[in-house]
């Protein structure tokens, strides 16, 4: 994000006055303004007097939170240490905000422009925090990264379950889209409910951590429906009608994941199957590449290390989609489509196409970095960001 030019920098203009020449000096241009309107003012901590900093100031906690962008005295205490989530200042130093009772650094939603988070955290977004008047962040907070599978911190002596006290009861979870980092587990249910909420449940709310650890609300919950509802991530593999690929369609086996209430990740929870990430009933779960949720209106994808390994546990029964002349067609297996190839360039005739083929495999041509996906993404996807929901640890 380039910094506003906020004033014209004005040159002495020489004029007469009675014979005299008189200096007029150029104007003092204005200060940055601390809003939401100039998140520049937030990220070089502008627009606000001495021992304050530009940041987000709540101005009720109950019944709802309410807050904007403002300036708030400047705490002392440094990233990464406990604080209070209170009307008006906060316990953090600048640069630094408290979310969920730690102290956070500040960061820009941008991944490309300052200031950004080490490759050991991720910036995260959250709901009623850092947002302007339309809802939209315009900040966000490095959390620790973590992997979404595993459930495992990237860095730390605590690892397991993202470092919540007790393992087998989280409190902490790993979500993200393209990137991931733990934030606290459906914030507004007990946690006792809050980890029962897996495939196919009802998410707590609108939030992408309205699930249990190593669930997300990604798809709706039928087609014709508005309403979203918790969906498993998966290890995927390559599915399609090949001798190789055939037997693919719940997951990678192999793969290590933890469920919710484990006391770690083991091998062959990664999969769809209904005693581990997918629909508690039925048969037709498969596990899906989450890519093609990710790519945007404009064919835009960002590849990270999860794109070729990452993917959703889909209950094929839920959807039907329609072909290209507008009627309603079952959702098929993705072990009856054929792997794409120069014959299969329409949009739903090959395994690509329904979101069982890694990128390079599909409808990436790696030049471009565009991406042509089947209309059937938009019409089962959910979302494809939405804001964390902050844990109420208030005073």
């Amino acid at each position: 994000m380039k910094k506003l030019a906020l004033g014209l920098l004005l040159m002495g203009i020489v004029a007469c006055s009675g014979g005299k020449k008189v200096m007029i000096q150029p104007d003092t241009p204005p200060a940055v303004t601390c809003d939401a309107l100039h998140p520049e003012a937030v990220f070089m901590n502008e627009g606000c007097m001495a021992g304050q900093k530009c940041s987000w100031v709540y101005d009720q906690l109950m019944p709802t939170r309410v807050g904007h962008v403002g300036c708030i005295a400047a705490g002392t205490a440094a990233i990464d240490a406990t604080c209070t989530t209170k009307v008006g200042a906060d316990d953090c130093a600048v640069g630094a905000a408290c979310n969920g009772g730690v102290c956070k650094a500040v960061c820009n939603p941008d991944a490309a422009v300052a200031p950004m988070c080490d490759d050991n955290h991720t910036c995260t977004q959250y709901q009623m925090f850092f947002e302007d008047s339309q809802g939209n962040n315009v900040a966000g907070v490095c959390d620790p990264a973590c992997d979404p599978l595993t459930q495992d911190l990237k860095l730390g002596t605590n690892k397991t379950a993202c470092g919540s006290t007790t393992a087998t009861a989280p409190t902490l979870g790993c979500y993200g889209y393209e990137t991931f980092g733990c934030a606290g587990v459906a914030p507004t249910v007990d946690n006792a409910a809050a980890l029962k909420l897996v495939d196919q449940s009802t998410p707590a709310g609108a939030y992408s951590n309205s699930c249990a650890p190593g669930y997300m609300p990604i798809l709706i919950k039928m087609t014709g429906s508005t309403d979203g509802i918790c969906d498993g991530l998966c290890a995927a593999l390559e599915t399609d009608n090949t001798t190789a690929h055939k037997t693919n369609t719940l997951g990678d086996a192999t793969a290590l994941a933890k469920l919710p209430t484990a006391a770690a990740a083991a091998a062959g929870n990664a999969v769809c199957s209904a005693t581990k990430k997918g629909a508690p009933t039925g048969t037709d779960s498969e596990c899906r590449f989450l890519w093609p949720y990710n790519v945007d209106m404009m064919g835009n994808l960002l590849i990270t290390p999860y794109t070729d390994t990452l993917g959703v546990c889909f209950k094929r029964s839920n959807y039907m989609y329609k072909d290209d002349a507008g009627a309603l067609q079952p959702e098929p297996a993705c072990n009856t489509l054929p792997p794409r190839s120069a014959a299969t360039t329409g949009h739903f005739d090959d395994a690509a196409d329904f979101g069982c083929q890694k990128v390079a495999n599909s409808m990436f041509d790696g030049k471009s970095g565009k991406i042509e996906v089947a209309p059937f993404f938009k019409d089962v996807r959910l979302m494809t960001k939405t804001a964390m929901l902050e844990p109420h640890v208030i005073q």
